[in-house]
Protein backbone atom coordinates (compact mmCIF):
# COMPACT_ATOMS: atom_id res chain seq x y z
CA UNK A 1 0.00 0.00 0.00
CA UNK A 2 1.52 3.44 -1.22
CA UNK A 3 0.28 6.32 0.73
CA UNK A 4 0.06 9.32 -1.97
CA UNK A 5 0.35 12.27 -0.86
CA UNK A 6 2.60 11.82 2.18
CA UNK A 7 6.10 12.94 1.87
CA UNK A 8 8.65 9.81 1.66
CA UNK A 9 11.46 9.20 4.29
CA UNK A 10 13.90 10.22 2.01
CA UNK A 11 12.34 13.35 1.26
CA UNK A 12 12.00 14.27 5.25
CA UNK A 13 15.24 12.76 5.95
CA UNK A 14 17.02 15.64 3.02
CA UNK A 15 15.21 18.36 5.00
CA UNK A 16 16.14 17.79 8.15
CA UNK A 17 19.78 17.55 7.09
CA UNK A 18 19.15 20.63 5.49
CA UNK A 19 17.75 22.52 8.24
CA UNK A 20 20.60 21.01 10.76
CA UNK A 21 23.03 22.51 8.49
CA UNK A 22 21.70 25.98 8.41
CA UNK A 23 21.30 26.03 11.49
CA UNK A 24 25.00 24.85 12.22
CA UNK A 25 26.22 27.40 9.98
CA UNK A 26 24.23 29.66 11.78
CA UNK A 27 26.19 29.08 14.99
CA UNK A 28 29.04 29.49 13.50
CA UNK A 29 28.61 33.08 12.12
CA UNK A 30 27.22 33.99 15.66
CA UNK A 31 30.23 32.68 17.15
CA UNK A 32 32.80 34.18 14.60
CA UNK A 33 30.88 37.75 14.98
CA UNK A 34 31.07 37.82 18.82
CA UNK A 35 34.44 37.53 18.67
CA UNK A 36 35.42 40.40 21.03
CA UNK A 37 36.96 42.85 18.62
CA UNK A 38 37.75 46.12 20.27
CA UNK A 39 36.01 49.99 19.56
CA UNK A 40 38.84 52.00 18.66
CA UNK A 41 39.85 54.98 21.18
CA UNK A 42 42.54 57.49 21.66
CA UNK A 43 45.32 56.27 23.84
CA UNK A 44 44.41 57.69 27.56
CA UNK A 45 47.50 57.12 30.21
CA UNK A 46 44.54 57.30 32.77
CA UNK A 47 42.58 54.28 31.54
CA UNK A 48 45.70 51.82 30.57
CA UNK A 49 47.26 52.22 33.67
CA UNK A 50 43.48 51.83 35.50
CA UNK A 51 42.84 48.39 33.97
CA UNK A 52 41.90 45.45 36.03
CA UNK A 53 44.22 42.56 35.45
CA UNK A 54 41.90 40.19 36.82
CA UNK A 55 39.23 40.05 33.68
CA UNK A 56 42.19 39.55 31.26
CA UNK A 57 39.30 40.06 28.12
CA UNK A 58 37.98 43.79 29.65
CA UNK A 59 42.04 44.41 29.71
CA UNK A 60 41.56 43.72 26.09
CA UNK A 61 38.64 46.20 25.85
CA UNK A 62 40.44 48.82 27.03
CA UNK A 63 44.28 48.81 26.22
CA UNK A 64 43.47 46.64 22.84
CA UNK A 65 41.28 49.51 22.01
CA UNK A 66 44.52 52.20 22.20
CA UNK A 67 47.07 49.96 20.13
CA UNK A 68 46.23 51.63 17.01
CA UNK A 69 46.65 55.41 18.52
CA UNK A 70 49.24 54.22 20.79
CA UNK A 71 51.59 52.78 17.84
CA UNK A 72 50.12 55.87 15.06
CA UNK A 73 50.59 59.08 17.17
CA UNK A 74 51.78 58.17 20.67
CA UNK A 75 55.04 56.26 20.60
CA UNK A 76 57.87 57.21 17.85
CA UNK A 77 61.33 55.90 16.84
CA UNK A 78 63.77 57.56 19.05
CA UNK A 79 61.70 57.68 22.32
CA UNK A 80 63.85 57.02 25.27
CA UNK A 81 63.03 53.72 27.58
CA UNK A 82 62.03 56.35 30.33
CA UNK A 83 59.44 58.08 28.53
CA UNK A 84 57.90 55.05 27.16
CA UNK A 85 57.80 53.41 30.88
CA UNK A 86 56.46 56.86 32.27
CA UNK A 87 53.58 56.53 29.50
CA UNK A 88 52.72 52.58 30.05
CA UNK A 89 53.98 51.97 33.29
CA UNK A 90 56.88 48.96 34.06
CA UNK A 91 56.39 46.22 31.58
CA UNK A 92 54.98 42.75 32.79
CA UNK A 93 57.91 41.24 30.82
CA UNK A 94 61.63 42.53 30.01
CA UNK A 95 61.47 39.25 27.95
CA UNK A 96 58.83 37.89 26.22
CA UNK A 97 60.14 34.73 24.23
CA UNK A 98 62.86 33.83 21.80
CA UNK A 99 60.35 35.03 18.82
CA UNK A 100 59.84 38.55 20.82
CA UNK A 101 62.93 39.43 22.99
CA UNK A 102 61.53 42.74 23.73
CA UNK A 103 59.92 44.48 27.17
CA UNK A 104 55.94 43.81 26.57
CA UNK A 105 52.93 45.49 27.75
CA UNK A 106 50.20 43.11 28.13
CA UNK A 107 47.08 44.13 26.18
CA UNK A 108 44.61 41.15 27.80
CA UNK A 109 43.33 38.44 25.99
CA UNK A 110 41.87 38.45 22.43
CA UNK A 111 39.55 35.11 20.70
CA UNK A 112 41.68 33.57 18.70
CA UNK A 113 39.65 30.21 17.61
CA UNK A 114 36.09 29.39 18.27
CA UNK A 115 36.14 29.34 22.36
CA UNK A 116 40.38 29.80 22.58
CA UNK A 117 41.54 33.13 24.10
CA UNK A 118 45.27 34.10 24.33
CA UNK A 119 47.19 36.76 26.33
CA UNK A 120 48.20 39.36 23.59
CA UNK A 121 50.87 42.14 23.83
CA UNK A 122 52.65 45.57 22.88
CA UNK A 123 56.33 44.88 22.28
CA UNK A 124 58.81 48.09 22.48
CA UNK A 125 62.24 46.76 21.22
CA UNK A 126 64.78 49.17 22.30
CA UNK A 127 68.06 50.32 20.96
CA UNK A 128 71.17 50.26 22.82
CA UNK A 129 71.34 53.63 23.77
CA UNK A 130 67.97 52.55 25.22
CA UNK A 131 65.39 54.72 22.40
CA UNK A 132 63.02 52.95 20.73
CA UNK A 133 63.83 51.31 17.46
CA UNK A 134 60.15 49.64 16.86
CA UNK A 135 56.87 48.38 18.52
CA UNK A 136 54.80 45.93 17.43
CA UNK A 137 51.14 44.68 18.34
CA UNK A 138 51.30 41.12 16.60
CA UNK A 139 47.46 40.24 17.27
CA UNK A 140 46.71 43.83 16.03
CA UNK A 141 48.90 43.84 12.76
CA UNK A 142 50.17 46.27 14.00
CA UNK A 143 53.89 48.21 13.62
CA UNK A 144 56.29 50.92 14.13
CA UNK A 145 58.34 51.66 11.73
Amino acid sequence: VVNVGAPSRTVLGKWSLLLLSIACLGAVLMALLSRDVPTQRPFDRAAWLDVNFQDRVAVGRVRGAMVDDLIDHVLHVGDTRESVVGLLGPPASESHSREFPYPSWTLGQAHTGMSHTDDVHLFVEFDTNGRVAGVRAPTFGKELP
